[in-house]
């Protein structure tokens, strides 16, 4: 995990640092540019047998309230300028659209959203987000996807306690290019072939530690032993690098490079009754170079567990524990997406969907998530400190959804979130969020 560095130190690297930095991540990000290269190349030669198969468009309007919006502890003052409770005003217009390229698929998934805040306005941003895909396949069983994703959003408040200034406006972007292949489609024996590279950065002074640039690969071996239940096993490495971990005398960055490996396992069990289970296990371990105290060695991985008893009921349970850069099970209520920089994240949630009627439908949630916390930081004489935490955050939210014509839905939802913490890294505080939304549908 990144040494914290006060602000008055962030300064730009020199002309030779930057050099080295953007050949480096040429080296990373040249096949799957060429990847992408390649595809432009392909796309016009199957114009014409392009045909569109999909289209959709919709808009949202959403109101949300946050009592504590800094999630700051109770007895902590506001900071100068700033207001603790506050609504959100979050106007969302987003698309779909499909195109057959012959047997080719190419589809593109956008978002855009103004987000305005009612008392906080040096808070208020615009968000964005796509997805560009393109699905090829020959005439034998060889298929695959080529990916490329891009999202802007405001990042949440509260996510990383280690970090001084939260409370200031940070936009986080993250870019991910993917490049997939299988063998075997749906033969009783398949394998696939992954490498991503992925690219996060915050507007934040504060956060410009966090920037983190992340390569892997991976190979798996997939078996269908029925439409009822499905296995894989595969391997994959993971580099990647904090470029900017910390400042040496001068001003020059010094970057952090971690690398895992890892063996995985997973399957899938649905029989066609009630329920349905997927699994996901990986044995490994991942280490720094710097902040050894991230270093980390034994189990992750997910189980979610879908019973449907009838068809107006829906309950789902979710075990995790990932690396807390990996974690993908915090969706807690409120402004702003979640960045989690703990050591590890292990959550427990469960969601309950019920159809009352064909055009009303309940929701309850529930989600708890703790966090182990580890940071090295540097004392007043520039030696290195050893900084642990924990925290546990419960959150329990029902909502509420009317939908009174096709393509139209009301809703609103209330939740009530805590947080309880041991050690420096992190803080207590609690909240009540309401949200109420419109959305439209347009296909």
């Amino acid at each position: 995990m990144p040494i914290e560095t006060p602000d008055s130190r962030l300064k730009p690297a020199p002309p030779s640092t930057l050099r080295r930095r953007r050949q480096g991540q040429r080296d990373v990000v040249a096949p799957l540019l060429a990847a992408a290269v390649g595809l432009c190349t392909v796309v016009p030669a199957l114009g014409s047998d392009a045909r569109p198969t999909g289209l959709q468009a919709s808009a949202e309007q959403t109101l949300t309230y946050e009592s504590n919006l800094f999630r700051l502890p109770g007895d902590t003052p506001v900071p100068a300028g700033r207001q603790r409770s506050d609504t959100l005003s979050r106007t969302t217009l987003s698309g779909a659209a499909v195109m057959g390229l012959g047997r080719q698929r190419l589809g593109v998934d956008w978002l855009w959203e103004a987000g305005r805040f009612n008392r906080n306005s040096a808070l208020d941003h615009d968000a964005s987000a796509v997805d560009l895909r393109f699905d090829w396949s020959t005439r034998g069983n060889l298929s695959g996807v080529l990916r490329a994703q891009r999202e802007r959003s405001l990042v949440r408040f509260g996510s990383d306690g280690l970090v001084p200034g939260a409370e200031a406006r940070n936009l986080g972007t993250t870019t991910r290019l993917e490049a997939a292949a299988r063998l075997g489609g749906a033969a009783r024996w398949s394998t696939e072939v992954d490498v991503q590279q992925i690219e996060q950065r915050y507007s934040a002074a504060s956060f410009r530690s966090r920037a983190l640039d992340q390569s892997s690969a991976s190979a798996a071996l997939h078996y269908r032993a029925a439409a009822a239940w499905r296995a894989w096993a595969g391997v994959r490495e993971v580099r990647g690098r904090y470029p900017f971990f910390a400042q040496a005398p001068g001003g020059v960055d010094v970057e952090d490079r971690f690398d895992g490996r890892y063996i995985d396992f997973g399957g899938r069990w649905a029989d066609g009754g009630p329920s349905t289970l997927d699994l996901r296990l990986s044995v490994g371990r991942t280490r720094f170079d710097r902040a050894t105290a991230s270093d980390l060695s034994g189990l992750t991985g997910t189980a979610t567990w879908t019973w449907r008893p009838t068809g107006k009921l829906a309950v789902q349970t979710r075990l995790a524990r990932d690396r807390g850069q990996e974690s993908t099970t915090l969706f807690f209520p409120g402004s702003g997406r979640v960045a989690d920089f703990s050591r590890t994240t292990s959550s427990m949630g469960l969601t309950i969907d019920w159809a009352a009627t064909a055009k009303i439908a309940m929701q309850l949630g529930m989600l708890q998530a703790e966090r182990d916390l580890a940071d090295t930081r540097q004392d007043l004489f520039g030696r290195p400190q050893l900084l642990r935490g924990q925290d546990r955050t419960s959150v329990v939210s029902v909502g509420l959804t009317w939908s009174p014509q096709p393509g139209l839905s009301l809703g609103c939802e209330v939740a009530r979130e805590n947080r309880g913490q041991q050690g420096l890294l992190s803080s207590d505080y609690d909240l009540t969020v309401g949200s109420c939304r419109a959305r439209w549908n347009l296909r």
